[in-house]
């Protein structure tokens, strides 16, 4: 299940920098890299070395870290240029 929601996440992450305007892409991407890097750096320092947290508690965190990040993008997203077919 662990790896099936890594892809997922991974997935969103492309979809994320692909949708976003070209001029924010390198500040989305770097959002991204930043929070969930924070995550898996906090779920280490919070964890007992030699313990099975050492596995579980960084993955957990670097996916809390990623989730903060859509947020922020799609707080963000609210201000981007509409591409709207219609108008010339």
């Amino acid at each position: 299940m662990l790896p099936i929601a890594i892809a997922i996440l991974v997935l969103g992450m492309i979809y994320a920098i692909t949708i976003a305007p070209t001029a924010q892409r390198i500040q989305v991407a770097l959002v991204l890299v930043v929070l969930t890097a924070a995550g898996y750096g906090v779920g280490t320092l919070i964890t007992q070395p030699g313990t099975d947290q050492r596995t579980y508690y960084p993955i957990a965190a670097a996916i809390a870290g990623t989730m903060i990040a859509f947020g922020w993008i799609s707080n963000k997203r609210k201000s981007w240029v509409k591409n709207d077919p219609k108008k010339p």
